[in-house]
């Protein structure tokens, strides 16, 4: 595949078609070893199961309804999810809900339902979290990480106080 500034697919159907799309950046020179499996499909909800050379995630999109849906090793609340771990560095991309499970442990619990779409990253190597997004808003409403671990946060790029509370860590972080 040669370098490109934008990708370009075209799509005639006569239904609804809804298109789950990889976009894979790798370091020029290399291949990426990557996969992108269904691994459950019921109504309207789907799971993908993505795995990338040492990354591996997990996508959920299901109705806006509010029911808890699981995908892989996590469940969530909302409509939209995705989650994936690799080298130390697991990221977040949410949307509505409040709470991302991990097996019976919280990972994230919001104080107030997602407005819009929120990124978090999460580094155990530099110890800090990160979280982006339209949902994201510096000394908003507390958003509660799994990341006692954790020194530093920043929100929409902004350096936020982190308060440690047992094994979770509340950042002011929400829209």
């Amino acid at each position: 595949m040669a370098p490109s500034s934008y990708v370009s697919y075209s799509l005639t159907a006569a239904n609804t078609v809804r298109l789950d799309t990889l976009l894979l950046p790798v370091p020029e020179g290399t291949r990426a070893k990557a996969s992108l499996n269904l691994v459950k499909r019921s109504g309207s909800a789907r799971v993908l199961e993505l795995k990338a050379d040492s990354l591996k995630g997990y996508y959920l999109r299901a109705a806006d309804d509010g029911t808890t849906r699981d995908f892989g090793p996590y469940s969530y609340d909302g409509p939209l999810a995705y989650v994936d771990q690799d080298q130390g560095v697991q990221r977040i991309l949410l949307t509505g809900g409040t709470t991302l499970r991990q097996g019976r442990s919280t990972l994230l619990t919001a104080d107030q339902a997602l407005e819009g779409t929120l990124a978090v990253r999460l580094n155990r190597r530099d110890k800090t979290i990160e979280i982006t997004g339209t949902a994201a808003e510096a000394g908003g409403a507390n958003l509660w990480l799994a990341a006692a671990w954790a020194r530093g946060a920043t929100v929409a790029g902004q350096t936020v106080r982190l308060v440690h509370k047992g094994h979770l860590v509340s950042v002011a972080a929400l829209r």
